[in-house]
């Protein structure tokens, strides 16, 4: 679900998917207890996705790329100016270098992404 910070699979599942944990278990609630956090998650599939399929695979790409080599650092797919430019743009507050990303954020940096492309 991304929490406490976005992963691949929680950004790659947001596209399609609306999440929320519904029920939070305690440890006591199951035998033999164990040893992690438990909870119930509902998945709602997204009537229309946030990204057409072509926008996804492309995606699929840029958050691959992005974890291993930094949103804008030297080998990364987007400048620091670039990326305060597409939050500022879009209302968002800025991106986290403690690696806390908002899923809207990716998005946003993702879609400037592509129009600095063409």
């Amino acid at each position: 679900m991304g929490k406490p910070k976005e992963t691949e699979k929680s950004l790659l599942l947001k596209v399609h998917w609306d999440m929320e944990i519904l029920w939070h278990f305690q440890k006591e609630d199951f035998h033999p207890k164990p040893s992690v956090d438990s909870v119930l998650v509902h998945f709602a599939k997204k009537e229309v996705p946030d990204l057409t399929k072509g926008e996804y695979i492309a995606f699929q790409q840029f958050v691959a790329h992005s974890p291993r080599y930094g949103i804008y650092k030297r080998q990364g797919l987007l400048t620091k100016k670039q990326v305060q430019t597409a939050l500022k743009q879009a209302g968002l507050p800025h991106a986290h270098e403690d690696g806390v990303t908002l899923y809207i954020q990716w998005l946003c940096l993702f879609r400037f992404y592509l129009r600095c492309k063409l």
